[in-house]
């Protein structure tokens, strides 16, 4: 299993990673992610991945109306498997895709001291830089927090602060 999510991962990179020669000069969100990460999925400029997918036979299945209800039925089982894994922000893609202009990263890193759950999901989405469009994205996302099992705290890592 971990051997094909590698080789999941280092395609989707390769493919992702020849999209723009000028993308590569871009900063690269992997600086973020703790030594303990164990698997990625990186899309190195969200709004054009969103673009081209709009022209791929696949989305254009999923708004056939005949064969819509089954990708919305599985949408919402990987939906469910994101929260037994532990997603504890309803953030869904169209969510991402809304704020996103940059990088978008997922990944799963080992959390060693915690036998009960050894493992942590983390989101990294690149946004521009414009206060109040970041402010209406952090309150969305602070809504939707159980606060029962998340808490909100900053740290400031490689010149980024990190919400």
């Amino acid at each position: 299993m971990v051997r094909f999510l590698n080789y999941a991962v280092l395609t989707l990179a390769v493919f992702f990673s020849t999209f723009s020669p000028t993308l590569a000069q871009q900063p690269n969100a992997y600086q973020l992610l703790p030594e303990n990460t164990q698997a990625v999925i990186w899309i190195r400029s969200s709004q054009r991945m969103l673009d081209k997918w709009e022209n791929t036979q696949l989305a254009k299945l999923t708004r056939d109306e005949k064969i819509a209800p089954f990708f919305r039925e599985k949408r919402a089982e990987i939906e469910q498997r994101f929260m037994e894994a532990g997603w504890r922000i309803n953030i869904k893609p169209e969510d991402v895709g809304d704020f996103a202009t940059g990088q978008v990263m997922v990944a799963w890193c080992e959390k060693a001291e915690a036998p009960v759950k050894p493992y942590a999901l983390a989101l990294v989405a690149e946004v521009a830089e414009d206060p109040s469009r970041n402010a209406a994205m952090m309150k969305q996302f602070e809504e939707q927090l159980d606060p029962q099992s998340t808490k909100k705290s900053s740290q400031t890592h490689a010149g980024v602060t990190i919400t």
